[in-house]
């Protein structure tokens, strides 16, 4: 699927382009939005239908997936100097375009999609340098 591999490059770019420009002024605004997106590379995912009748013989499901992309909106606040807050939604996609099931490849196409939504914490590292190290924790 050169059209999602296409894709996946160019959200990586403008992800990168995105950390290189500093667009976002957290330490001048005690809330901020921030705009993710990027490349996913999900691993090979295997499955076998019906785990009490595998051992009546049921192939092994493969799925190998080609590159895909995320993207993520993040709502933030600076609750104190070194401490914020964030709620953050995430969405993922992955094509395949080829299973293997048992030893045989077919050629099915479709789409795994993921949504998470998330709560992060962060604890900022102040210094006299340009970058800002940091802790961070989440559940979702």
């Amino acid at each position: 699927m050169p059209f999602l591999k296409k894709s996946a490059y160019l959200c990586s770019l403008g992800m990168v382009t995105i950390l290189l420009c500093d667009v976002i002024q957290a330490d001048e605004h005690k809330a901020y939005v921030q705009l993710n997106a990027g490349a996913v590379f999900a691993p090979t995912n295997s499955f076998t239908p019906n785990t009490a009748l595998s051992s009546n013989g049921l192939p092994k499901i493969t799925f190998g997936y080609d590159p895909g992309y995320a993207t993520g909106l993040a709502l933030g606040y600076h609750l104190a100097e070194q401490f914020r807050l964030e709620g953050e939604l995430m969405y993922q996609v992955n094509a395949f375009d080829n299973v293997f099931v048992g030893s045989f490849e077919n050629h099915f196409k479709g789409e795994r999609m993921r949504a998470a939504v998330l709560l992060n914490a962060y604890y900022d590292f102040k210094n006299q340098t340009p970058f800002t190290p940091y802790i961070t924790a989440g559940v979702g």
